[in-house]
């Protein structure tokens, strides 16, 4: 009981905002339990908050162009055309 409250969307969100704001894909599945993982290391908020952003932004971007955020679905191409996106971003 203890575990699926940990994981539950409630705890999540209270910390981190704008997690509430990604479609529940099993990427962010995962995300959320990553970040479990990061408080568990005494990883600080600043870095939990940048770590849930920057892959946030990744769950957005993969369903922006269509493509599945499932993890079996991700290929290294749409890694490298995420970052290719951030970095023409970055250009203008």
């Amino acid at each position: 009981m203890l575990l699926d409250q940990l994981l539950s969307t409630k705890f999540q969100l209270l910390a981190v905002p704008g997690l509430d704001q990604l479609p529940d894909t099993e990427l962010t599945q995962y995300l959320r339990q990553y970040l479990i993982a990061c408080r568990v290391d005494n990883k600080s908020a600043k870095t939990i908050l940048i770590y849930s952003r920057f892959v946030g932004y990744f769950i957005k971007f993969l369903i922006s162009a269509g493509i599945s955020a499932n993890l079996k679905d991700i290929n290294q191409n749409h890694i490298r055309l995420f970052i290719v996106t951030l970095q023409e971003r970055n250009l203008t």
